[in-house]
């Protein structure tokens, strides 16, 4: 069993059905890029850093938009967050088939056997005897205390804090003075749609400075491809191994933390590129156009 149908979830079910396991899937396809996105926004990864993972070639977004005949994305070229959704939902019909749509509330050691029981939120409860747990970062926002005072009702789109997942339309805060806390990709690319949207917006980042992603550099050498990625969310020997060989992770050593062995696990909160999102493209350059940034100090 599988839960959640996202990226990570289409890519694991869509390796079990081609290796003849029985799998069923559950979850709401490409359900948060859907509905926690603001429309108009942009990802912070290059095109080969979004591929889904295929058992088969003709699977990756590049072969999605050859198929339609929808112009080739480039390291420079910013992709569009429903165009990513597109891909999944068409990932979705060809290499994994039926998805579930009920929600898995609880999943416990199902004691007569090795297995687990998986209860669902109409009241169903299944048994599985291996479950995968593919949900992202669905339910993980986080308000912190001191901002969630401001609204005793909880955060929200009509109250005044709310988190950037909570919003799918930014035009309805037009003529209005928002201020945006934080400096990661969402932060930034909520902030230039509100921008674009006539809002007055301000990002306020505890750094000395917004930090903006490094612009690719497709013509880089044989050596230089070699050493590294082209961009830090690009392709690299980690992501290559996992996203065109995902056979070869069993073969890694069984400790935590294997992949990271002497190299940072994550980038930094930033904005995308210079050409590779809405928000350091149109307002990185222009920095006025957002109102003055400043430093805050730690919440409290």
């Amino acid at each position: 069993m599988v839960i959640g149908a996202g990226p990570y979830g289409l890519s694991v079910a869509a390796h079990l059905r081609d290796a003849g396991v029985p799998v069923r899937v559950f979850g709401e396809v490409m359900g948060s890029w859907r509905h926690a996105m603001a429309t108009g926004m942009f990802l912070k990864s290059t095109p080969d850093a979004v591929d889904l993972s295929a058992p088969e070639p003709g699977g990756r977004l590049a072969d999605f938009l050859r198929l339609h005949g929808e112009p080739e994305l480039t390291e420079l070229t910013p992709i569009p967050c429903e165009v990513f959704v597109r891909y999944g939902q068409w990932f979705q019909k060809r290499y994994v088939g039926e998805v579930e749509p009920a929600r898995v509330v609880c999943v416990r050691p199902d004691p007569p056997g090795p297995g687990f029981a998986v209860r669902l939120d109409d009241g169903r409860e299944l048994a599985a005897r291996a479950v995968v747990v593919a949900t992202g970062l669905s339910g993980l926002a986080h308000v912190p205390e001191e901002l969630r005072r401001l609204a005793p009702a909880g955060p929200g789109v009509g109250a005044p804090v709310s988190h950037s997942s909570q919003h799918t339309d930014l035009s309805r805060y037009a003529g209005r003075r928002i201020a945006v806390i934080g400096g990661g990709q969402s932060a930034l690319e909520s902030a230039a749609l509100l921008h674009e949207a006539g809002a007055r917006t301000q990002v306020l980042v505890r750094e000395k400075s917004v930090l903006w992603g490094t612009v690719p550099e497709p013509d880089r050498s044989w050596a230089r491809r070699i050493r590294g990625p082209r961009s830090p969310l690009g392709t690299g020997w980690i992501l290559a191994a996992v996203c065109r060989a995902p056979g070869g992770v069993r073969l890694l050593p069984p400790r935590p933390g294997c992949c990271c062995s002497g190299a940072r696990c994550g980038p930094p909160a930033a904005g995308g590129c210079g050409t590779g999102s809405r928000a350091s493209y149109r307002c990185a350059p222009r920095a006025g156009s957002y109102g003055p940034r400043r430093p805050v100090p730690p919440y409290g």
